[in-house]
């Protein structure tokens, strides 16, 4: 089995359509169950053998930094990538951690992406398709609903 040992977690929107809670912290700071979205990607990351975490900042960038740290009681170490002191758009936040991250293959995961997904398969279809970029979905009916083929699916 091939390892993925980095990844970027784009947090660096408004969280507009979660106002007024994203009035005083990033989306990936909200905390769900009492814990910040951010650390519990980093924490699922970490499971799948990720050690290494770039996160891209912009809105309310400190709540993050403070949610996550250096990531060293994740069990990762976790660096930023800041889009001051404006957003670049959809590439351009990932396009600007390419040196930071420093390697070729990483994942990419959205950071208000609550999952239980197990990576290995993924990690393992990827390198055996020969793809620059292998992307997976879940199909549901129902965005709204807490299990989607086998991860965890929270819609906000």
């Amino acid at each position: 089995m091939t390892s993925i040992s980095h990844a970027l977690v784009l947090a660096a929107g408004l969280g507009t359509r979660l106002q007024p809670l994203t009035s005083v912290r990033a989306k990936p700071a909200i905390p769900v169950a009492g814990e910040p979205i951010a650390r519990r990607i980093i924490r699922w990351l970490v499971a799948n053998g990720v050690t290494d975490v770039t996160i891209n900042l912009h809105h309310l960038p400190e709540t993050i930094t403070k949610a996550v740290g250096d990531g060293s009681d994740l069990g990762a170490r976790a660096r930023y990538s800041w889009e001051q002191p404006t957003i670049l758009g959809s590439a351009g936040g990932p396009r600007q951690a390419l040196d930071i991250l420093g390697v070729d293959t990483f994942f990419l995961i959205n950071g208000d992406t609550l999952t239980d997904l197990d990576l290995r398969g993924l990690i393992d279809a990827h390198a055996e398709s020969g793809a620059l970029v292998t992307c997976r979905s879940c199909p549901t009916s129902n965005p709204f609903s807490t299990v989607a083929s086998g991860s965890t699916r929270i819609a906000a």
